[in-house]
């Protein structure tokens, strides 16, 4: 059931986000080798219960004239749990410029099994869909194993995935002319990324390694990484630079860049997450993920944290620590809880990032989403 249809009219229960990213950057890409250029990024995400759409896209123009931009979209559904874990079905739709004339489109479906919780898990899935690229159309498939840690605000997590798809290529024909003909290529991928958050700063790190199987590199290696500092509940610096490698499955090529922007949230910033700088009090969020975990996270100083909602009989639940973040020790079962939120014995409130609604007493609740 749509979030939407459970709560009244005036409070909608989706929540969104969007991003802007101003930047100046290096680039090298295709048709732009070494360029300066300026660009801008955007990012769009409105969750719901079970449904994510999330779109993205960035744009690029060098000092000598040359324009790159590439985009998406996407959504997510995590199907309802079963004895052998969390189902999430995806779709995507991409679409890439990146020279004279030159231009990709791709489109895809996915499906991926998660076993895990919030803090550890693994997953498999499998990907299948199309490129169109230098006016062919290729299939491209793709399988992956992954897994994932997280611990006190650092997460870590590892992919291993492979693709079958098409290339073109110039070939003579029996007549001595060329002819673009597909040849297939098959390659492996290893994924690590890293990533910190803090109140104030977030750093994501990603490495990535290929051998090629068949008619593709036989081994290359690519990282990047990417800083944001939070000046303001809706802006912040970001630093980004490294290397991406060429993604034959959406038609996308190799990449090398540096880049500083800044970034303007106009729609679900961090909010009273910066809240937490002196004087300022102390700012709350909770979430819960797919496995019944409810997560919180105090933006300040904290010795006791307690929750309570529908789930205890509006009696306050200790949560335990770890790390920077406060999470509750019982699992919750799927569906749409109202809840309050207590710090160091103060009065109950509403978590900072929730949507709100009133009881039937007047009471101002936050409302937290157990997929």
């Amino acid at each position: 059931m749509a979030l939407g249809a459970l709560v009244s009219p005036q409070r909608a229960a989706a929540q969104q986000r969007a991003t802007l990213d101003f930047g100046v950057a290096r680039i090298s890409q295709a048709n732009m080798v070494h360029e300066s250029a300026l660009t801008l990024a955007y990012y769009l995400e409105s969750r719901h219960s079970r449904l994510t759409f999330a779109s993205s896209g960035i744009g690029s123009l060098a000092s000598g004239g040359q324009s790159a931009a590439q985009g998406g979209v996407g959504a997510f559904w995590l199907l309802p749990r079963t004895p052998l874990g969390l189902p999430e079905l995806s779709a995507s739709l991409s679409a890439a410029r990146f020279g004279e004339g030159e231009a990709a489109t791709a489109r895809s479906v996915a499906l991926r099994q998660i076993w895990g919780d919030v803090r550890r898990g693994v997953w498999l899935g499998g990907r299948t869909g199309d490129v169109l690229s230098q006016g062919n159309r290729f299939d491209a498939h793709s399988a992956e194993v992954g897994s994932w840690i997280a611990e006190g605000g650092f997460e870590v997590s590892a992919t291993l995935s492979t693709t079958w798809t098409h290339k073109s290529r110039w070939e003579l024909n029996a007549f001595g002319r060329e002819d673009i003909v597909a040849v297939p290529v098959r390659y492996a991928d290893a994924v690590v990324r890293a990533r910190l958050e803090r109140p104030r700063f977030e750093l994501e790190l990603t490495g990535a390694a290929r051998r090629g199987i068949l008619n593709a590199e036989a081994a290359s290696l690519a990282a990047h990484g990417a800083a944001t500092l939070h000046l303001s509940q809706r802006f912040a610096l970001t630093v980004a630079a490294g290397e991406h490698l060429r993604d034959p499955a959406r038609g996308v090529p190799a990449t090398r860049f540096a880049t500083v922007a800044l970034r303007v949230t106009p729609l679900g910033g961090r909010g009273g997450r910066l809240a937490a700088a002196r004087g300022a009090g102390t700012a709350v969020t909770i979430a819960a993920d797919a496995g019944g975990t409810l997560r919180v996270q105090v933006y300040g100083s904290a010795e006791v944290v307690e929750v309570m909602g529908e789930f205890s009989d509006w009696q306050p639940l200790r949560l335990e620590r770890d790390g920077d973040v406060w999470i509750l020790p019982r699992r919750l079962q799927s569906g749409l809880y109202r809840v309050l939120i207590r710090v160091d014995g103060g009065e109950w409130r509403t978590p900072d990032n929730l949507p709100r609604t009133e009881d039937e007493f007047g009471t101002v609740v936050g409302l937290v989403v157990v997929p």
